[in-house]
């Protein structure tokens, strides 16, 4: 499992439970088949997914993206 948060103190919990940590949404995924955001609103997902080094400068061909935002 590879995880990126805005918050850094929650990608501290989740690697001390096993996971690996991308610096950037890119990151993620570059190292992905499966990509799954959680976002409270459409500005977030937004910037995550267009942003500087978003999710969508990093897919690969074939990466799933599953957006289960709260928006």
């Amino acid at each position: 499992v590879v995880v990126h948060n805005r918050s850094h103190a929650a990608e501290r919990v989740l690697a001390e439970a096993g996971a690996s940590i991308a610096t950037t949404p890119a990151a993620i995924a570059a190292a992905c088949d499966v990509v799954l955001l959680m976002l409270p609103d459409a500005p977030d997902v937004e910037a995550v997914l267009e942003g500087p080094s978003g999710l969508l400068a990093g897919l690969q061909p074939g990466t799933v993206v599953v957006d289960s935002s709260t928006i």
